[in-house]
């Protein structure tokens, strides 16, 4: 059976990581939060793109259902998790069907290929924001 879960890690951030924890870490954790919603976002347009271009909306229940949550686990920031999950509603949870098919009906997925198609700009919409978000946090010397 498919997973509906889709893994991203970036790894070898060490800079990043460096000039973060010269920051206090409600700054540190924003700036993090705040670039993976950005790079969530751009996933969360094309999944809801997608559902209209394959004529999978009806009532537009699935496409309202569409949405991000943001976690960071871990106490501290060395060595935190930033969990990022786009996913659908409660309400909408026929969209597994749609996204993974069923044993009567042929899968057209909407959501992976949000992901697979946009994940050289979601890592620059990541990067973007997080070098952004370091210069204006500097604090003068």
């Amino acid at each position: 059976m498919p997973s509906d879960r889709i893994t991203m890690e970036v790894r070898g951030l060490k800079e990043l990581e460096r000039e973060l924890s010269k920051l206090p870490n409600k700054i540190a954790k924003g700036i993090m939060r705040r670039a993976m919603n950005r790079g969530a976002d751009v996933v969360v347009r094309a999944a809801k793109r997608n559902l209209v271009r394959n004529q999978n909306v009806e009532s537009g229940q699935l496409i309202r259902s569409v949405k991000k949550a943001t976690k960071i686990r871990a106490h501290g920031l060395r060595g935190a998790t930033v969990d990022v999950r786009v996913g659908l509603l409660s309400q909408a949870f026929y969209g597994r069907f749609l996204e993974f098919g069923t044993k009567h009906q042929a899968a057209k997925p909407f959501m992976g290929p949000a992901l697979d198609s946009n994940r050289a700009i979601v890592l620059l919409k990541i990067s973007e924001s997080i070098r952004k978000d370091l210069a204006k946090a500097k604090i003068p010397k």
